[in-house]
C-alpha cells in the first residue's frame, strides 16, 4: 500500500498483506521506505498525526546518518541499527563506472552471514515487540536493500509466504523509478543508464544470493529468524498479535 509523501520516496505500508491463519497485516503499523532527510513539513505532520508514529528504525551506518540526518518526528523515538559495517567509499569516475551488480552481490552475501547484520535485525525486532500501538517506520537510504531484507524477515515472522513477501520487496523498483528519470535529484553522477538502474533497482539474482546463503546455513528465512536472530515462539506469537488482524 503506497504512501504518497511529498519528500519521502519508496514509502509504503505493509498493511493488507495476507499472512498467517488467514489474517492480514494491520494497516498503519509497519511502514517502510527511504530516509526521512527529505521529508516535508506535511510529511512529518502526517507521520505524527495520521500514523501516530512511535519508532523510527534507521538501518544505515553512522556516516550515512551524519551526512543525511533524518528529520525528527514529534512523539517518535529514533533508533540506529547499522545492518552492515561501514563500507569504504571511493569516488567513482566516468572512466570506470562502478560495478553495482558485483557490489550488491557482495553486500547481500555479507548480510546473510554477518554478526553485525543479525544483531541489527535482532534489535529491530526488539523495537517491534515493544510497540503495541502506533506505527514503526524502518528505512535505510533508498529503502530497498537493508530495508527490503528487513521487510522480508518481518513478513516471514508474521507468517507471510516467501513468494508474497518477495512481491513487496520488488515493489521498490516502482517506488524508485522516478529516481531513474531524474538521477541528479539524488546525487548520482552522470553514469550510463544501466549503471544507474543497478544502483536504484533490486534484482532477483541479487536477492537469490541472500536467500541461497540463508537456506544453506539455517534452512531458510524461518530458521534464520529462529536460530540466528533468536526469536522465540512466544515472541513470534506476540508479533502476530500486535501486527495481524
Amino acid at each position: 500500500m503506497w504512501i504518497d509523501f511529498e519528500g519521502i520516496v519508496n514509502a509504503r505500508d505493509l498493511g493488507g498483506i495476507p499472512a498467517a491463519d488467514g489474517r492480514t497485516v494491520k494497516p498503519g503499523r509497519l511502514l517502510r521506505g527511504a530516509g526521512l532527510g527529505r521529508a516535508s513539513d506535511r510529511d512529518v505532520a502526517r507521520l505524527e498525526q495520521e500514523f501516530h508514529l512511535r519508532h523510527v528504525i534507521d538501518l544505515r551506518d553512522e556516516s550515512e546518518r551524519r551526512q543525511h540526518p533524518n528529520r525528527a518526528v514529534p512523539g517518535a523515538e529514533e533508533h540506529g541499527f547499522p545492518v552492515l559495517p561501514e563500507l569504504p567509499r571511493k569516488p567513482p569516475t566516468m572512466d570506470a563506472p562502478p560495478d553495482f551488480g558485483a557490489l550488491f552481490r557482495q553486500i547481500y552475501a555479507n548480510m546473510a552471514g554477518s554478526d553485525v547484520t543479525a544483531a541489527a535485525y535482532r534489535s529491530m525486532f526488539r523495537v517491534l515487540l515493544d510497540c503495541p500501538e502506533g506505527a514503526v517506520y524502518f528505512h535505510c537510504t533508498q529503502g530497498k536493500d537493508r530495508t527490503g531484507v528487513g521487510a522480508l524477515l518481518i513478513l516471514t515472522a508474521l507468517g507471510v509466504e516467501e513468494e508474497r513477501a518477495k512481491e513487496d520487496y520488488f515493489l521498490s523498483n516502482v517506488g524508485l523509478a522516478p529516481s531513474i528519470d531524474a538521477p541528479g535529484a539524488m546525487g548520482v553522477r552522470p553514469w550510463p543508464r544501466e549503471t544507474i538502474e543497478k544502483l536504484f533497482f533490486v534484482f532477483p539474482e541479487i536477492l537469490d544470493v541472500y536467500l541461497r546463503s540463508v537456506r544453506e546455513r539455517w534452512g531458510g528465512l524461518e530458521g534464520y529468524i529462529r536460530d540466528r536472530i533468536g526469536l522465540t515462539e512466544a515472541e513470534i506469537g506476540q508479533l502476530r498479535r500486535y501486527y495481524l488482524e
